[in-house]
C-alpha cells in the first residue's frame, strides 16, 4: 500500500486539480494540503475518514512511514548486533 501522501498526490493529478482546488474540495486550507503532501503533517482520524469518503484513499495509508534500507543503515545495524 502506498503512503497516504503519495495516494493524495496521485488523486489530485487524476482529478486534474491543483492543490488549491483539492483543498477547497476537501474543505481544508492549501497550506494543510501542502503539509500532507510533504509529510510534515498527517490528517487527524476524522479528516482521514473524510478524505476516504471523498477520494477513496484508505485511512490506514496515513499510518505508513518511510523506512530507510540503504546499505549504510543495514550494515550499521549489523555492526550493533555483534557488539
Amino acid at each position: 500500500m502506498q503512503m497516504g501522501r503519495d495516494q493524495l498526490r496521485a488523486w489530485i493529478k487524476r482529478s486534474m486539480m491543483n492543490q488549491t482546488e483539492a483543498a477547497e474540495f476537501l474543505g481544508v486550507s492549501k497550506v494543510l494540503i501542502s503539509q500532507w503532501l510533504k509529510g510534515v503533517r498527517t490528517p487527524s482520524l476524522d479528516m482521514a475518514v473524510k478524505i476516504q469518503q471523498h477520494t477513496g484513499i484508505q485511512e490506514e495509508s496515513w499510518l505508513l512511514t518511510e523506512v530507510s534500507t540503504t546499505p549504510e543503515s543495514v550494515s550499521a545495524d549489523a555492526d550493533k548486533s555483534t557488539v
